[in-house]
């Protein structure tokens, strides 16, 4: 009788540890398990204003956010990149790279490529992007207050009125400007630019700015005139090939 009394008691106790230690490791997870942290949770915050030039890194978790720090994008510990809007860790917007179980770093290349490495240095997803620029010191990565990332030359959003190509004015039915584009006013006394942070601005030759769209934020497109006279602004696809959204029109009655 005592025999069986020390067995009960033997596997009371070996139910207890192991329900003990079952629910330390569920209240402790992420210190067991770090990888099942939520993907989306920003543990570190190195770059702001939505921009990472060529050569800044990520590390797993780290993220990068938008002007407005209204969305963020994450090099996530499962090796995906991916874009949140803030407050919304669990649903991303968008993901790209490749599945892999020891990331290393996340790297802007001065050669316009977005590419992850693991912690051995080997490369695991590049977005292959062909630049096609000439004369150009390098990429920017730019993240968009709607979560949409766009592969740049190097900018600076302090000084968005400079011109990648100019074009004489009138801008006609049919034609667009892309970002970093200018039409120049006949007598080349003033100009107007479609800038990387979405705006449409007028400036001087000496580059005093006149007049803004005020269509900050979205990611840049193309800023066409259309058969039917409107003037639109659309927001680009971006790396995450999201829908082509006009933001803005101005109409015009014919």
């Amino acid at each position: 009788m005592a025999s069986i009394s020390y067995r009960f008691t033997f596997t009371l106790l070996l139910i207890s540890t192991f329900i003990i230690t079952l629910f330390d490791i569920v209240v402790n997870a992420g210190n067991f398990f770090p990888n099942l942290d939520p993907p989306g949770k920003c543990q570190n915050i190195p770059y702001t204003r939505g921009i990472l030039n060529s050569g800044d890194e990520l590390s797993p978790g780290d993220c990068i956010d938008s002007r407005s720090a209204s969305s963020y994008v994450i090099y996530q510990k499962n090796g995906y990149i991916c874009t949140y809007h803030h407050g919304d860790s669990d649903n991303p917007t968008w993901c790209g790279g490749a599945y892999h179980s020891n990331p290393g770093h996340l790297v802007m290349q001065g050669d316009g490529n977005l590419c992850t490495y693991d912690s051995n240095g080997n490369p695991k997803w590049c977005s292959h992007q062909d630049l096609g620029w000439d004369n150009v010191p390098g990429a920017s990565l730019y993240l968009s207050d709607t979560g949409r990332l766009i592969i740049t030359p190097i900018y600076d959003l302090n000084t968005m009125g400079g011109c990648r190509h100019s074009y004489p004015s009138p801008l006609r039915a049919g034609q667009y400007l892309n970002y970093g584009d200018c039409i120049i006013s006949p007598n080349g006394q003033n100009y107007a630019t479609y800038q990387l942070d979405n705006n449409f601005c007028s400036y001087t030759k000496d580059g005093s700015q006149v007049w803004c769209s005020g269509g900050r934020g979205y990611l840049p497109g193309k800023i066409i005139i259309q058969e039917d006279g409107n003037f639109c602004d659309y927001e680009g696809r971006g790396l995450n090939n999201a829908e082509e959204n006009p933001i803005w029109c101005f109409h015009q009655e014919f």
